[in-house]
């Protein structure tokens, strides 16, 4: 979607909002539906979008509507208890998990990488800080890993290897590998697996019931199908720190929780 489309999307639905807190209640829910219709049905049919779930709050009141399919293949509608996959909104939990690891004094965000990865201390890019992964400031990390780095032994070489193009904390980059290794260095800190810290420290005490790094067996008859350009079924690429950058699947009964 452009910038303009989601800007566009957003102010339908804070015209209804507003609409409410002017004290416009009757056919609220029909309000909403209009205000959704409006700013989702043209991006379906512009873009063959397969399906969408939408969750809406106005004045804590939850508002869901759903259209199309999760599988094109069985025609599976979708319901709020869908499992999409969410991208880079992921970023926001891993960064959650590292400020919980932070607020139980298991890291500090001053700390540099090497204090959890000694095999980094003495190299250029140790010069950066945990707060620098998190805010894409650790000197010019690039937005996705070299092709050839695919395992941990490689992703280790490359960050030795990685020479700064700025000074850390000067220059705003967005990067996966960024954010990927803070969650990395986050679930060392706490002790545990990346995932099963996401899934039973993080999303559990959120009440995030539907939401998951790996999608259980019982719930993939939910879970979203996407479509490439050639209209084959897919889903997310298994890369290097896939499951800290943008890895979380979950449905729009959660986030609108």
């Amino acid at each position: 979607m452009t910038r303009f489309k989601l800007v566009a999307a957003a102010a339908a639905l804070l015209a209804a909002q507003s609409a409410y807190g002017s004290g416009m209640t009757t056919g609220r829910a029909d309000a909403v539906r209009k205000a959704v219709d409006g700013a989702f049905r043209p991006l379906i049919r512009e873009h063959d979008i397969p399906g969408l779930a939408i969750a809406v709050s106005v004045d804590g009141e939850e508002h869901f509507f759903t259209y199309g399919v999760a599988s094109r293949e069985g025609n599976v509608p979708v319901s709020k208890e869908t499992i999409f996959e969410i991208g880079s909104i992921s970023k926001v939990f891993t960064a959650t998990l590292a400020s919980l690891a932070e607020a139980s004094a298991r890291l500090s965000w001053a700390d540099h990488p090497s204090r959890f990865i000694p095999e980094l201390k003495g190299t250029p890019f140790d010069r950066a800080t945990l707060l620098n992964l998190g805010t894409y400031t650790a000197g010019g990390l690039p937005l996705q890993f070299p092709r050839e780095v695919g395992d941990h032994g490689a992703m280790l070489a490359y960050f030795r290897k990685f020479e700064p193009t700025a000074e850390a904390g000067t220059q705003r980059t967005y990067s996966n590998p960024s954010l990927g290794l803070l969650g990395h260095v986050a679930a060392r800190a706490l002790g545990g697996d990346f995932s099963t810290l996401m899934e039973e420290r993080l999303f559990a005490n959120l009440g995030l019931g539907g939401t998951y790094i790996r999608v259980p067996e019982p719930a993939m008859s939910r879970y979203a199908w996407g479509y490439d350009r050639a209209n084959e079924a897919v889903r997310v690429n298994p890369g290097l720190f896939a499951e800290e950058a943008y890895g979380v699947k979950t449905n729009a009964a959660d986030m609108i929780r």
